[in-house]
């Protein structure tokens, strides 16, 4: 459905304004006065029922003691038909809910109570039920009706008033827009005729600017306006006329579908000559040039930086470098050409590029001999690298052969315990069985008893110790032999790690320490974390552990925050000087060069705690004081891709 010609004009959009923004007024004006009229009247009603109550009451309270309920009936009668209109019915109950007196309404009949004003309003009726008290005890309720139709009645007579009043105003701000409309109109009609006069170029027409109001300011300022543009303008073509390269703008239009000149600079007529409105002006001198130039300008409007042989006015041709861009105004094309003269630069880069063509000749050769230094060191990298492999797989066998070998020195104890053990038994055995042929007493019995439970507890203890060992031993050797993720305990993964290093520790002077946070669950990779401190507790005994009785390693744990825990091991052996702090991770850095170190050990840790656990570690250390390594973890590994169980 089109929209009438009369709401485009400012007129028509300062009605629909004024209509819009005055029915809202009075919108809201009604809203708010209709709930303050509904809580007025819902307030009154809770008066009026407050007043009936205390009426019911003062009536009932003599009577009901003494079961008088004929003249309790007289009375609600006369009170319903009396003076009171609005008080419909009243039904009295005992204490289980029974009717006792009912009047204007059936006992069967009884209706729920209302549950505010605002429904009781709504419904014509508020349903009133209170309990009947007597001496501070409850005898029974009374339930009475109350009529709210004089209040409805009210409400809809204010509404229709709010209604009448708000027609009113709005037939009047009609009016009064109306005319202020028309009066705007008539001010603006001046401003477009000045406004059409401008685009024609005349700037002599000027609007009437009389008067104090914003449209007397605006036609201040659109004279002002149109002042500037004339004065523009004159800037424009003198800046256009003093370019010091030359400038031609080209037109075409529904009567000329062909670029032709337009205006022409200074520079350009003395680069190029006089131009006729004809010429399609500072163009190429060969035809295919021209449709090439042609073609770049209707395709992306604009041409950036073209080389192109021009034909300048003394007849031969010069190499330019032509920009352009294309603009439409009032349904014509424009297009605005620069050119700048480079006929020194073509040369300059001829030379460049005779010097660039005998620079390439020597990096070609240059590049020969790097490509075949490059392969001399990438094949002396891959045997490194193959020899690093091997050191350090080397490296780890060496670390597993001493714990299998520490296992076994420790299993050796408790298997031999219980050997000797199994063996005594089976001679006591023997023995019980002679001594029980040739007849035994009862203290003999009791002592053959009590040494067999000796032993069987002796048996128990020893094959315990050694059962924890080989569980110990396959939990570390299990996860030593693959780079699997899992979830874990940490102390309980530290608790194997201690246990399967105990034969160390027997060998040295040291004591192992350990403080830590029972409740850490990691999901990462136990064995590549057993490895790191693995290495990092031989690193203390071989290097920082050298003499003295009580030194101590200690390893602790603790979260950082939610993400992260912090592994610390700490030892108060010799430290590590400081020249030597930096270089301490470098593959095949040792100071037992000779006497067995590889140089690996604290690489490998550093590896996998950068790479495979996601981690960061740091190292603190002092001459005589110690030396301590702080290692951060996620809780939750990162996810990688399968590498190498070799870092």
């Amino acid at each position: 459905m089109p929209v009438p010609k009369v709401f485009h004009t400012i007129t028509g959009k300062l009605l629909i304004f004024g209509i819009v923004l005055q029915s809202l007024l009075l919108a809201s004006y009604f809203l708010v006065t209709s709930n303050i009229l509904r809580e007025s009247m819902a307030s009154n009603l809770a008066t009026s029922i407050r007043t009936t109550s205390q009426i019911i009451h003062l009536g009932i309270a003599p009577y009901a003691v003494e079961q008088r309920y004929d003249i309790l009936q007289d009375f609600f009668n006369e009170l319903i038909s009396g003076a009171n209109e609005d008080l419909r019915y009243i039904v009295v109950l005992d204490q289980n809910n029974h009717s006792l007196v009912a009047t204007g309404i059936s006992a069967n009949q009884l209706p729920l109570p209302s549950e505010n004003e605002h429904a009781a309003i709504a419904a014509g009726i508020y349903h009133v039920r209170q309990p009947v008290l007597l001496s501070g005890n409850q005898i029974g309720q009374v339930q009475f009706g109350l009529s709210t139709l004089k209040v409805v009645d009210l409400i809809e007579r204010m509404i229709r008033l709010a209604l009448l009043v708000s027609l009113c105003g709005i037939l009047v701000t009609t009016v009064l827009l109306t005319v202020f409309g028309h009066k705007i109109k008539q001010r603006f009609s001046l401003l477009m005729l000045a406004t059409q006069a401008i685009v024609s170029g005349d700037y002599r027409k000027k609007v009437p600017d009389t008067g104090k109001d914003e449209l007397a300011q605006l036609a201040a300022h659109f004279n002002i306006m149109s002042a500037g543009l004339e004065l523009r303008e004159k800037k424009f073509l003198a800046v256009f006329n003093a370019a010091p390269i030359p400038m031609l703008l080209l037109k075409k239009d529904q009567q000329n579908p062909d670029y032709h000149r337009s205006e022409q600079n200074i520079a350009s007529r003395q680069m190029f000559g006089e131009l006729t409105e004809k010429t399609s002006g500072m163009l190429t001198c060969s035809d295919s040039d021209n449709l090439s130039l042609t073609a770049i300008i209707e395709k992306e409007n604009h041409l950036i930086a073209t080389e192109l042989d021009l034909q300048v006015a003394s007849g031969i041709s010069q190499p330019f470098l032509v920009s352009g861009q294309c603009f439409e105004i009032e349904h014509s094309n424009y297009l605005i050409l620069a050119s700048m003269d480079i006929s020194d630069l073509r040369n300059a880069q001829n030379e460049l590029l005779a010097l660039n063509r005998e620079l390439e000749l020597r990096v070609a050769q240059r590049t020969i001999e790097l490509e075949q230094r490059n392969q001399d060191l990438d094949t002396a990298l891959q045997t490194i690298q193959q020899a690093q492999k091997q050191l350090i797989q080397s490296e780890k066998l060496s670390s597993l052969g001493s714990m299998v070998a520490g296992v076994a020195h420790e299993l050796n104890t408790p298997i031999g315990n219980a050997l000797t053990v199994a063996s005594t038994l089976v001679y006591n055995q023997k023995q019980f069985k002679d001594d029980h042929i040739k007849g035994l007493s009862k203290s003999e019995l009791n002592n053959h008893l009590d040494e067999n439970e000796l032993a069987g507890q002796l048996l128990v203890s020893n094959l315990q110790r050694a059962a924890a060992l080989v569980s110990s031993f396959k939990a570390v050797a299990v996860d030593r032999s693959s780079s699997q993720r899992r979830e874990f305990l940490l102390s309980d993964i530290i608790d194997e790690i201690i246990l399967s290093t105990t034969p160390m520790f027997r060998t040295s002077k040291a004591i192992l320490s350990c403080e830590l946070d029972p409740s850490i669950r990691m999901d990462s990779f136990p064995g590549p974390l057993g490895q790191v401190l693995t290495n990092l507790l031989n690193n203390a005994l071989i290097h920082g552990i050298k003499s003295g009785v009580g030194q101590a390693i200690t390893v602790r744990t603790s979260l950082i925050d939610s993400e992260h825990l912090l592994l610390s091991v700490r030892d108060d052996g010799a430290g590590i000087p400081p020249e030597n702090l930096g270089k301490i991770f470098d593959p095949f850095f040792t100071t037992t060069l000779g006497k067995g170190g590889s140089g690996l050990g604290l690489n490998i840790v550093y590896n996998l705690v950068s790479g495979l656990l996601g981690g960061q570690i740091q190292v603190y250390s002092k001459i005589g004081e110690g030396s301590e390594f702080l290692i951060s973890l996620p809780l939750h590994a990162p996810k990688m891709e399968a590498r190498e169980n070799v870092l």
